[in-house]
């Protein structure tokens, strides 16, 4: 694109999804976007960082890398990462840049091809793959990595049981598991999935934290998660 993003303003919205910007252009022309508008924050060069982390003020990446690297020393083993819904890699900079070990393997997927294009243009050397799910996720290929750390930043909160099972059966034996949830969820997913955990991990640690601020300056909390695969 010969145009860049100068300036996002917010508008209006009071509610995650609701909320309406206006992206100003270098070229002087200007484009309505509401915040869960994944096409557009992809597809332009770090508008997706832009966007959450500078203007929105996101914590999300920061406080589940923080809660997994407290949990780990320099003497753990080297970490192989599957990162769900990874979207355009801001979790996986992080890891890169302050992971106490190596990290031997990391793996992305996302069900949006404009998150992986955005992912390998924005971030070219972070991950080891980076994968669009479109359609069926093959369970059984993601094992074989034999990954000791499953990050989902987001996802948890949209799947169902039997997927959220799924991935968590990808990680092995003494593997970590980190991600967040909704404080409150109308379909009951939240509770059908630490009801579960709780039964087959082992709870490391939990917290509450700004998730991001809404448009309007708003702060909207969510509950972070580190489990340990028995």
């Amino acid at each position: 694109m010969s145009h860049s993003v100068t300036n996002i303003v917010p508008l209006e919205g009071t509610a995650q999804g609701t909320e309406t910007f206006r992206l100003e252009f270098s070229d002087g022309t200007s484009q309505l976007l509401q915040s869960w508008d994944y096409d557009t924050l992809y597809a332009y060069p770090f508008l997706y960082k832009k966007f959450y982390s500078d203007l929105l003020n996101s914590g999300w990446v920061q406080t589940l890398g923080r809660l997994l690297f407290r949990h780990i020393s320099e003497k753990s083993d080297p970490l192989k990462v599957l990162d769900v819904a990874c979207g355009s890699g801001l979790m996986g900079v992080f890891l890169k840049e302050h992971t106490p070990v190596p990290i031997e393997n990391l793996i992305g997927i996302d069900i949006l091809p404009a998150a992986i294009t955005a992912l390998n243009r924005d971030y070219p050397n972070i991950y080891d793959d980076a994968i669009a799910i479109e359609k069926e996720v093959d369970f059984k290929a993601l094992s074989n990595n034999s990954f000791n750390c499953l990050i989902m930043a987001g996802a948890a909160s949209h799947m169902t049981l039997d997927e959220f099972k799924q991935y968590v059966n990808c990680i092995d034996e003494g593997g970590y598991l980190v991600f967040n949830l909704l404080l409150e969820g109308k379909d009951g997913r939240r509770t059908e999935i630490l009801e579960w955990l709780n039964l087959d991990l082992e709870l490391c640690e939990k917290e509450f934290y700004i998730h991001r601020n809404l448009g309007n300056g708003t702060p909207v909390q969510h509950e972070a998660f580190l489990y340990k695969k028995r």
